[in-house]
């Protein structure tokens, strides 16, 4: 029989992240533009209580001095820098960069019961973006303000890019990438259909969004559940010869994208007016290398650092990377490998955890990471079919 503790955990879990996944719907038909960063931080609140209840005695507290006495170090070069330091950036940076760490006490408490309800609630949100995406692809992307949904970045307008029932469409992409693998892990526990069928929505999903990275990570990440050796050499080439065809045709603008990445490296002042991110990752090179241990957390890249007076009105500042990674770099230097490090130790073990990991950095290189919307939960989802796989 389960306690009560147990029931309410699982109905508040289950709660936030409902709120927290669907958060676009009301921000773009009620205006709350704060529903996303309410459902994080119940999550967090819920975990902590969670930690306090069970003496902190969670399935990941071996690591937890560990990641203390890294964070230790971030702090101790910010305080170093006081010429870009500021004190509520830094709390700000901090705590997202500890949130994924934080709520993953909570994930390891959850029932199996919850986690299916999880899992029910995940499958609602990708068959109403999958009906929503085709739309789109087919009617344009403005097809869905006939049915009172604006678009709320009017960029994806601009550029033709279908968003669904999130901001963008990498937010999209990256979470239907996150959801394909979670539900990978539950039909390699179960060998239910029903699973695979989950997968193969996901796929089509990430598809259907035309983020790119998204679509060339998810064709990765599947070539190396190829057994034997020569499907999966035919499968690499597969993927190579899908991306020329994109990029020869022009698909998703895939070739319109590496010119203007071309150009960007080949003029720097030409990335003003074609290319933001990479502009961006010079930038954080050139940081980089005149501060090879971090300008400290809360400087550069990210919204956390626009509470910072130091630096907003710095030539080369910026609060849109569009990179975690360059974000990271600037911010933390060489102590950016620590911070890989322990995100690597906190993923709870399983099959293609390695590759999972890779796969997580390099989406790190074209979006905000945990800073994203909805991308937590998708590395939270993926945590949970790790954890409870086992008692399905």
């Amino acid at each position: 029989m389960k306690s009560y503790n147990t029931i309410i955990f699982d109905c508040l879990y289950i709660v936030f992240f409902s709120f927290g996944i669907f958060s676009y719907i009301f921000k773009a038909i009620l205006g709350f533009n704060y529903a996303y960063t309410l459902s994080i931080l119940m999550l967090v609140t819920l975990s902590l209580v969670v930690m306090l209840v069970n003496g902190f005695k969670t399935k990941c507290f071996h690591l937890r001095i560990y990641a203390v006495i890294v964070f230790f170090i971030l702090f101790f070069i910010s305080t170093l820098n006081d010429d870009y330091f500021s004190l509520y950036s830094f709390l700000y940076e901090l705590f997202k960069l500890s949130t994924f760490f934080l709520v993953l006490s909570l994930i390891s408490r959850i029932s199996s019961n919850g986690h299916r309800k999880i899992i029910n609630i995940v499958i609602v949100f990708l068959l109403l973006n999958f009906f929503i995406l085709i739309f789109q692809n087919l009617f344009g992307v403005t097809f869905v303000e006939k049915f009172g949904l604006p678009i709320v970045d009017k960029m994806q307008i601009l550029y033709g890019r279908p968003n669904g029932l999130t901001e963008n469409a990498n937010v999209i992409g990256s979470f239907s990438f996150l959801s394909m693998v979670a539900f990978i892990n539950f039909y390699e526990k179960k060998r239910e259909f029903k699973y695979l069928i989950f997968v193969v929505l996901s796929f089509f999903i990430i598809m259907l969004s035309t983020s790119k990275t998204s679509i060339l990570i998810a064709l990765f990440y599947l070539s190396f559940f190829m057994n034997n050796k020569l499907i999966r050499v035919f499968a690499i080439v597969l993927i190579f010869t899908l991306a020329s065809y994109l990029y020869v045709n022009n698909v998703y603008g895939l070739e319109s994208k590496v010119i203007r990445y071309i150009d960007g490296f080949n003029n720097f002042e030409a990335t003003l007016l074609v290319e933001g991110r990479i502009r961006y990752w010079i930038i954080a090179i050139q940081i980089f290398i005149e501060n090879p241990f971090g300008l400290g957390l809360g400087t550069w890249g990210d919204f956390s650092s626009s509470f910072n007076n130091k630096v907003v009105n710095s030539s080369l500042y910026t609060k849109t990377s569009d990179s975690a990674l360059s974000h990271y770099l600037v911010e933390q230097g060489v102590f950016l490998l620590l911070y890989l490090h322990i995100l690597y130790r906190y993923i709870p073990d399983f099959n293609k955890k390695g590759i999972f990991f890779i796969s997580i950095v390099l989406m790190f290189t074209t979006n905000f990471g945990f800073s994203q919307q909805i991308f937590l939960l998708g590395t939270w989802f993926v945590a949970g079919s790790i954890y409870f796989k086992e008692s399905y």
